[in-house]
């Protein structure tokens, strides 16, 4: 129950969370803290009277960060200290918050495209880093706040995961169960229904195969298996069926739930596993025909989407052919 404001002494006021904040300036030297209790809050009062001259230490951005993780990312500080490493990494632990401009955000996002981050990876670093300039800033920690703008994603990559935004949605993810059947998924592209299907001697763990028999466009196929994908099915290969206890409506609750916790963006869903699957073979040359036997699509239009030829593929192409042309 919030404290009756007319109780508290000059200098103090409790916020919405409880926490209470002590607010002084004595001879034109202003002074804030945030405390959780009344009676820190007044003792640090009587400190701050006692030491007019005592100014406010200015806040570096490691204690900006470690100050978030005690506050609120207590519950999950694996989750966010592989992206804080790499804002503290960019900006020195010893940065003063208050000194950080617009431009020096957007150097940040420049040397982040540098290092070859997606922009949906980007925008992870960006979200976390907006998140911990609010908090300092509305717990008075600095007198303002920089408003940190994410930057625009192109619309065929806004649903597919990054490395940084799937490690960090698979450490939100404290059930064992779970977390493999979305690594399952992202590794091998299945449907979830096909997942869910799957049994013991659908697996060929010597020729590393998963055989799909049945599917929504009844085109049955066989899909290689990562060795992260192996060691998670040889541990359920006791059960016939290999993920007996999940269901549909959990999944949707267990993929939510990480998703939030871990920042993603709203385009991003469970069929976004498999896009992501789908989208890294691309990437690593698999041209449509083998997408499409990979995936199990009816169309090869369908899988012709996750292909996407520039210029120097067109010119690469034409060279080839004019090679032949020679011979």
């Amino acid at each position: 129950m919030k404290t009756n404001e007319l109780l508290l002494p000059k200098g103090i006021r409790q916020k919405a969370n409880g926490s209470y904040i002590v607010d002084v300036t004595i001879e034109g030297i202003r002074k804030t803290k945030t405390l959780r209790t009344y009676e820190e809050a007044l003792l640090c009062l009587i400190e701050m009277q006692k030491n007019p001259q005592e100014t406010r230490k200015p806040l570096t951005m490691k204690e900006a960060v470690d100050y978030c993780f005690q506050v609120q990312w207590q519950r999950g500080k694996g989750n966010f200290e592989h992206i804080s490493n790499k804002i503290l990494d960019y900006f020195g632990n010893n940065r003063v918050v208050e000194e950080i401009t617009q431009i020096d955000i957007s150097n940040f996002v420049t040397h982040l495209r540098n290092s070859g981050l997606q922009d949906s990876s980007i925008n992870l670093c960006l979200s976390k880093l907006g998140t911990i300039l609010k908090r300092v800033a509305d717990d008075e920690l600095v007198p303002k706040r920089i408003k940190v703008k994410a930057v625009k994603v192109r619309s065929k990559d806004r649903n597919v995961l990054s490395e940084d935004m799937e490690k960090s949605f698979l450490e939100n993810i404290n059930k064992a169960e779970i977390r493999d059947f979305f690594e399952l998924l992202i590794d091998t592209g299945l449907r979830v229904s096909e997942g869910l299907r799957l049994r013991k001697e659908h697996i060929d763990f010597n020729g590393g195969f998963i055989h799909i028999y049945v599917n929504k466009t009844d085109n049955p196929r066989t899909v290689p298996i990562s060795e992260r994908v192996r060691k998670i099915l040889l541990s359920r290969a006791g059960n016939m069926k290999l993920f007996p206890h999940i269901s549909y409506q959990a999944l949707v609750y267990h993929f939510n739930r990480a998703k939030e916790q871990a920042g993603l963006p709203d385009d991003v869903t469970i069929h976004s596993l498999r896009h992501t699957c789908l989208t890294r073979l691309a990437k690593n040359g698999a041209n449509a025909a083998l997408i499409m036997a990979w995936a199990g699509h009816k169309e090869l239009a369908t899988s012709q989407r996750y292909v996407h030829l520039g210029a120097d593929d067109l010119k690469k192409f034409a060279e080839e052919m004019q090679k032949n042309k020679a011979v």
